[in-house]
């Protein structure tokens, strides 16, 4: 056999296939009878994928010494086992309803809705006291009775985003949402399928997902998925006008491309309080991004001292290294909490272990002015500063807050009041 041909395409195109119907349930994933279509077809593309792989073994030299020590991993795998079990059950929508959840949640600021992502990463379903938990299979547009049986304040909710999560789960397999479970049985077959390739001495190309790192086969079930196949609350929510109950409109996310051109004018024009270019300024000894934080300071200063604004930025790192940024844009505050789940989202995808958020922001001693809940920029004690907020995947959250005034009220921003105000979270 030529090394450059696959030894094994029809187990290829079953692991595909788990791949599309993966996506094709996330797509539907708010309509039970169409997440039910695509959720069955991707479980017997999976468990097809291993018989197929037995069936083209002759091609594959030393398969079956080769194959058993997979065997008893998968088979010590509990979603694994799940799957086979699965295939000659289908998933009906009495064992999705048993212990699937609907939750509507109310976030408050952006934190809230950037957590929502992390705790799901964390595998953390305790519902906070912003959620109200609704039937499964509840409708979206019955969100406002859930929240006024529920005995939520108005004044809350009109200042609130209300998103409507579902998480479907199967009675067999309690605990685990269905796409996050599937993705990791899609990165162990991938890993078993790149592994058959190298037994066979082949040499020929497969993509992972759609992009992103490609397991090196190594014989285990503790695969990462690729990045787009990520389940997170922000791909399972809709979030929806608290009088309307229409979906909302996204906020803008675009990447910043780099300029060396515009890097040396910044050099000339941004200086630190000594007259040096923030550019120059020492970052050898930095380990991650809060060690990198002292210096983004600095240069956040020397922008507002310019009389410039600064915009809403957001920088991935993994450890002290760059990895991308995004501009971000929002004409309201719930269009801000929805950019905050995209981002957070984002530095999983791109496999970040640190990330910077620089904003302009408002601030006020009290979240209420006479009983009812005020958003700070509407606060009469309000005080605009630029926030930096370096947070890393460890869970350690460190915030800069720069205070500033602007000239009567217009153009960029004046003299620094005071200096910066640190606060860590661990």
């Amino acid at each position: 056999m030529d090394n450059s041909e696959c030894p094994i395409p029809a187990s290829m195109r079953r692991l595909l296939e788990v791949h599309r119907f993966w996506h094709r349930a996330m797509d539907g994933y708010g309509d039970p009878d169409e997440y039910l279509s695509d959720l069955n077809a991707a479980i017997q593309a999976a468990r097809n994928t291993t018989f197929i792989l037995q069936s083209e073994k002759a091609r594959i030299p030393g398969f079956e010494p080769w194959y058993a020590p997979w065997q008893e991993a998968m088979r010590a795998d509990p979603i694994l086992k799940w799957l086979n079990e699965a295939r000659v059950r289908i998933v009906h929508s009495g064992d999705l309803e048993a212990t699937s959840k609907t939750t509507i949640r109310l976030e408050f600021d952006y934190n809230d809705a950037a957590r929502e992502v992390a705790e799901d990463l964390e595998g953390n379903l305790t519902l906070s006291r912003t959620g109200v938990p609704v039937p499964p299979l509840a409708r979206v547009q019955d969100f406002s009775s859930y929240l006024r049986d529920s005995g939520v304040p108005e004044s809350l909710v009109r200042e609130a985003t209300v998103s409507f999560e579902r998480r479907w789960e199967d009675a067999q397999l309690p605990g685990r949402e269905l796409n996050a479970a599937l993705a990791h049985v899609y990165a162990v077959l991938a890993s078993v399928l790149i592994s058959a390739h190298q037994q066979a001495g082949a040499t020929c190309s497969h993509g992972y997902g759609c992009g992103g790192p490609t397991p090196d086969g190594a014989l285990t079930t503790t695969v990462r998925p690729p990045g787009c196949m990520a389940t997170t609350r922000h791909l399972r929510t809709r979030i929806v006008g608290a009088d309307s109950g229409t979906e909302s409109e996204a906020g803008l996310i675009s990447e910043v491309e780099f300029d060396p051109n515009l890097r040396s004018q910044g050099a000339l024009r941004y200086l630190d309080e000594t007259g040096r270019p923030t550019v120059a300024l020492d970052q050898s000894n930095a380990r991650n991004i809060i060690d990198l934080l002292p210096v983004q300071i600095e240069r956040a200063k020397a922008i507002l001292r310019s009389g410039e604004d600064h915009g809403w930025f957001v920088i991935f790192f993994r450890g002290p290294k760059y990895l991308a940024n995004r501009l971000l844009v929002a004409e309201n505050a719930q269009q801000k909490r929805e950019l905050a789940k995209m981002v957070a989202q984002l530095a999983l995808e791109v496999d970040a272990t640190g990330v910077l958020v620089v904003a302009e922001a408002w601030t006020s001693p009290s979240p209420f002015v006479d009983g009812e809940f005020t958003r700070p920029a509407e606060h009469p004690d309000k005080t605009e500063v630029l926030a930096l907020t370096a947070a890393t995947i460890g869970g350690v959250e460190v915030q800069a807050l720069i205070p500033f005034s602007r000239p009567n009220g217009l153009g960029g921003a004046g003299d620094l009041r005071g200096n910066s105000d640190h606060s860590q979270r661990g």
